[in-house]
């Protein structure tokens, strides 16, 4: 028992239900997300991910401004992205980094960014750790780049909720 903590429960069946939904739902998100980290890590076992130094510099230095600007969070209209990332479209060739023997350019870099926004904690966000965090959002971009591949290999996008999901947002 807490100390002054006191919580009144209906004992209706509608409220005993509702109350067992909510502790299902919890329960299966519970274990959803623990399935997919140990899935995801099992999936990029063994890769490895070597920046190279100057395209990561250039990264670097054109996505720290934006991040740490105050904003909550930066809207990537694609006129703003053209303009914020101009170092990245003048170095559109330039090699950023490799994972599992494949070289990214910043261009490749830059088609991913568009589909895959980087999630990137702004919590204490500062200017000393902003590197450790972008590494940290590049590789799970990384990992989602490598989930959504398996899934259209095994063809979860002709699934019917798959299907029902996308046209709810197209009809959004």
């Amino acid at each position: 028992k807490v100390l002054g903590w006191s919580e009144e429960i209906e004992m209706s069946q509608a409220n005993r239900d509702l109350q067992m939904q909510s502790i299902e739902h919890r329960l299966r998100d519970y274990y959803v997300q623990k399935n997919y980290h140990q899935y995801a890590q099992k999936l990029m076992q063994g890769k490895r991910i070597d920046f190279f130094e100057r395209g990561w510099n250039i990264v670097l230095s054109s996505l720290q401004p934006v991040y740490l600007s105050g904003d909550k969070k930066p809207a990537f209209s694609s006129s703003q992205f053209e303009k914020e990332f101009l170092p990245l479209q003048q170095n559109a060739n330039l090699p950023f980094l490799t994972v599992d023997h494949e070289v990214w350019t910043i261009s490749d870099f830059r088609q991913a960014l568009q589909k895959h926004p980087l999630e990137i904690n702004t919590k204490s966000l500062t200017k000393e750790n902003f590197a450790q965090r972008l590494q940290a959002a590049i590789a799970g971009l990384i990992t989602d780049t490598y989930l959504t591949k398996l899934a259209y290999k095994k063809k979860y996008d002709q699934s019917y909720p798959v299907k029902r999901v996308v046209k709810d947002w197209k009809t959004h």
